[in-house]
């Protein structure tokens, strides 16, 4: 059900990007730089395959908590539903803000917020991890008797709702987001100038923030600066995944403090060992002279990223529909080709020197993997679509990569 309802909302998804995009495009606004939406949607990729591979986890302790313990039979009417809309938003605060206070579950929920940017790809910016601490949150509405489906539609509902709060095209909205989030209010959440921290967790209703003092309004008198307090400085979607934890055990390890070294993952995101603060300090932002990340690669390399991630999006949105019709081997195989992509764009993307000898790396396991699956039958080869589209971006890749080492080759020799 939780992927019907995905693929049910992702063609609004797909439309509201394209008019958000084209209205920045035609008002030269600038609120979307195509890497950082391709890694913002790459994210969100990341999230949505290793879903597949995780499925049941969440729904197998909200489950077993509605089946042995719950206290109310919650009958199936219609304010059951509103209901449970209501409470999971009250449910969600508390998640959020919990994953906004504390450290290991702030490097998880920091993938959502580390894009300098704020529109709708923002949105989908989702962490890979999430569904690791998600769920003991949402236990206590199984405990009231909210079937698990009461959960996915509240969830869907809750999704659908923010999605459509993360632009930058509509202002405050008054009155109503007395009593709703509105994308003015949730601009405030991703700020991260000083007045703005740690404010307006709500997902569809911001009066958990009025009630429990989080509550903030975006003022007039100064821009709102997006991201984190340490700069990700990546299109790496897989970074942006891991870079806090990554920074978390690195701390943990090289501090003295046997104390320190456990303390650590629980304490107010941000803090770390007094031996260790001289490097967060390092790293800290200055909302006053950062500049925006940004890295200028060449019109084909652009053009490749570009095609690839199309490759990729179709790759997606396939295996979302035909996953059950998979064993799970071949989903897994599946999700690691998309990932390979994913991460050679944000190799090209980020300029690194070794990107081509990877990308070259990746070509050939593909072309070994091919060599192998046409010689063995699989439920895998024999989807058409499938084919298609993984000859199609094999094909493409193969001939890009050629051209352009062919005309390296003649420009290096013209030199000479």
């Amino acid at each position: 059900m939780e992927r019907k309802l995905i693929l049910y909302i992702l063609p609004l998804f797909a439309l509201a990007i394209l008019i958000d995009f084209l209205i920045d495009v035609i008002k030269k606004t600038n609120r979307y730089r195509i890497p950082d939406s391709i890694t913002s949607l790459s994210a969100g990729f990341l999230g949505t395959t290793a879903g597949l591979l995780t499925i049941g986890f969440v729904g197998f302790f909200y489950s077993g908590v509605f089946r042995w313990l719950h206290i109310f039979d919650v009958k199936d009417t219609v304010w059951s539903w509103v209901l449970a809309a209501v409470i999971y938003d009250f449910f969600y605060y508390w998640y959020h803000r919990a994953h906004h206070r504390i450290n290991f579950l702030w490097a998880i929920h920091a993938t959502h917020h580390n894009s300098e940017y704020f529109n709708f790809t923002t949105a989908l910016r989702q962490s890979a991890l999430g569904f690791l601490t998600v769920w003991p949150f949402f236990l206590p509405m199984a405990f009231l008797g909210f079937s698990y489906e009461h959960y996915l539609f509240a969830a869907g509902l809750s999704t659908l709702y923010g999605f459509f709060t993360h632009t930058e095209f509509v202002r405050f909205v008054p009155y109503l987001e007395l009593i709703l989030v509105g994308p003015s209010s949730h601009r405030v959440h991703h700020g991260i100038n000083p007045r703005y921290v740690d404010k307006n967790y709500g997902s569809i209703f911001i009066v958990w923030d009025h009630v429990f003092g989080t509550h903030a309004y975006e003022s007039k008198k100064d821009k709102i600066c997006y991201g984190t307090g340490s700069a990700l400085n990546s299109f790496n979607p897989f970074w942006a995944n891991l870079s806090l934890y990554w920074s978390l055990l690195n701390d943990m390890y090289f501090c003295k403090s046997w104390k320190d070294k456990f303390t650590i993952w629980f304490k107010k995101t941000g803090w770390r060992p007094e031996d260790r603060r001289y490097i967060k300090n390092a790293n800290k932002k200055n909302i006053g002279t950062f500049k925006i990340y940004d890295k200028k690669i060449n019109s084909a390399e652009s053009s490749y990223v570009i095609v690839s991630f199309i490759f990729a999006t179709l790759s997606v949105v396939h295996l979302m529909f035909s996953a059950k019709y998979y064993s799970t081997l071949w989903v897994f195989v599946y999700v690691l080709l998309i990932w390979s992509v994913l991460l050679s764009n944000s190799f090209f993307m980020d300029g690194k020197t070794y990107r081509f000898k990877y990308e070259n790396i990746r070509l050939i396991i593909i072309g070994i993997f091919s060599f192998y699956a046409v010689n063995n039958t699989s439920n895998l080869v024999d989807s058409y679509w499938f084919n298609f589209v993984f000859i199609a971006s094999c094909t493409f890749s193969l001939g890009w990569v050629a051209l352009y080492i062919y005309k390296y080759n003649n420009l290096a020799n013209s030199v000479r």
